[in-house]
């Protein structure tokens, strides 16, 4: 932005009191300031090639098979209890000697 375009910001906030006036003025400014770095770095912000870009890639993804049945927490907190609660093969044939 020069300093003559500043100046003329300046001077039509300062005579043009009212909100839509002002904002209207702010918005004609940054439009032509959007323009001018459009203008200036074009190349740089131009859209990706087909090879960058996300959109293009066809490439199949590597998804994982399913498991056939869903196990959740509490399945596995009541297998773990039966496990524990089952008396130990040791404890089995002890008590079948003594018993």
């Amino acid at each position: 932005m020069s300093e003559q375009a500043i100046i003329e910001l300046e001077q039509t906030l300062t005579t043009k009191r009212s909100a839509k006036d002002q904002k209207d003025a702010l918005k004609d400014v940054l439009r032509v300031a959007a323009e001018r770095i459009k203008d200036s770095v074009g190349s740089s912000l131009e859209r990706a090639s087909e090879n960058e870009g996300l959109l293009h890639n066809t490439k199949p993804g590597v998804i994982e098979a399913l498991p056939e049945k869903l196990v959740t927490y509490s399945m596995v907190k009541k297998r773990e209890g039966a496990l524990s609660s089952q008396p130990d093969q040791s404890e089995i044939a002890a008590s079948h000697l003594f018993g």
